[in-house]
């Protein structure tokens, strides 16, 4: 299977811009702990 889904597949798109928030969000959380780190 061709699992590299056409922007015309609406799923496809919502999960590629859920798994965009999520990775957003671990980058904050990232940011923030490393920050709590070097202060």
């Amino acid at each position: 299977r061709n699992f590299s889904a056409p922007s015309s597949n609406p799923v496809a798109k919502v999960f590629r811009e859920g798994s965009r928030k999520i990775t957003k969000r671990v980058e904050r959380k990232t940011e923030a702990v490393s920050g709590e780190k070097s202060s």
